[in-house]
């Protein structure tokens, strides 16, 4: 996964625990876009994701 801050562009990255689950912890406040991909999947964005809480994006199923 690609997080991308979209005020400045800096991008973290981060891969899924053997669940499927994924965290990222510790970010400012702000605007973020989320994209998803794995190999032999068709990728998943999620754009202006708002941190000023926690999300919870729920069951994401990728497609081939």
């Amino acid at each position: 996964m690609t997080l991308t801050d979209s005020e400045s562009g800096k991008d973290y990255t981060h891969l899924t625990d053997g669940f499927g689950d994924f965290w990222f912890e510790g970010l400012k406040e702000g605007r973020f876009s989320l994209k998803i991909e794995a190999s032999g999947f068709k990728a998943k964005t999620f754009k202006s994701l708002n941190t000023k809480k926690d999300i919870n994006l729920g069951d994401i199923v990728l497609t081939k």
